[in-house]
């Protein structure tokens, strides 16, 4: 089953999406497009978004395999995230608004810039292709605003899941990428290394502890940026329990 989907509704999210698929025993995946942040390489007119993209994988054991990454080198958050902790950006995560090298997040923010394609230095064109094909299915394919008409228009989405059943039984598919993992996680380490993961494992211990917990700590910065948006959506913030 696909659904492509625009106008009042957008994937700003795509994890929980991909894991609901997976623990359907079906293998998702879905993907969004957004404000343009994204030359191409070697431009600097910014065409296309961070883009994520989200895939999960029904295992047999433990929780599924999720992986959900933007198709640039560092989300626009963490940029945010940057800035309010007063922190420079180590160089090649962002680029100032000629395609030059920039640390400051703040500069960044202020003045505009570009963030680099997943892939950047040496590869920038697979972080750019990825984007590119999330703009064709959320944007293009479900009739929303594409590339640069995303800044002024109603972007898209698009999420997919797979029935594994239509080409194994669940518990085989199940059983075979168990031994996937295993041999993932069987291989030899390099030195200082103490396990070897596979993507969306530890996001599931770190839910587990915050289950546990009963809360989510927060940093200050990351409750400064909360505070921020409930400011300017007039929002009453939630009451405060802990920040780390």
């Amino acid at each position: 089953m696909a659904v492509a989907a625009v106008r009042d509704w957008q994937l700003l999210v795509a994890g929980p999406y991909v894991l609901m698929a997976a623990e359907a025993g079906c293998i998702g995946f879905a993907c969004t497009n957004f404000v343009p942040l994204m030359a191409p390489p070697g431009g600097r007119t910014p065409v296309l978004g961070t883009n994520p993209l989200a895939y999960g994988l029904p295992a047999g054991r433990g929780a599924p395999i999720v992986l959900d990454v933007a198709t640039t080198v560092v989300a626009r958050q963490k940029v945010v995230v940057a800035a309010k902790r007063g922190e420079p950006l180590p160089e090649g995560l962002v680029l100032d608004r000629d395609g030059g090298p920039l640390t400051d997040p703040r500069r960044f923010l202020e003045e505009g810039g570009l963030l680099a394609p997943l892939g950047t230095p040496h590869a920038a064109h697979k972080g750019f292709g990825l984007a590119l094909l999330v703009d064709a299915l959320g944007g293009v394919l479900s009739g929303g605003a594409f590339a640069q008409g995303v800044a002024d228009g109603a972007p898209g989405s698009f999420l997919w899941a797979l029935d594994v059943e239509a080409f194994m039984p669940r518990a085989q598919f199940e059983a075979r990428v168990d031994a996937l993992v295993d041999e993932v996680k069987g291989g030899e380490r390099v030195d200082g290394v103490d396990e070897l993961l596979v993507p969306g494992e530890r996001g599931a211990r770190r839910h587990r502890e915050l289950t546990a917990l009963g809360r989510v700590p927060l940093e200050p910065a990351s409750w400064g940026i909360l505070a921020d948006e409930c400011a300017a959506l007039s929002v009453p913030l939630p009451a405060v329990i802990e920040t780390e």
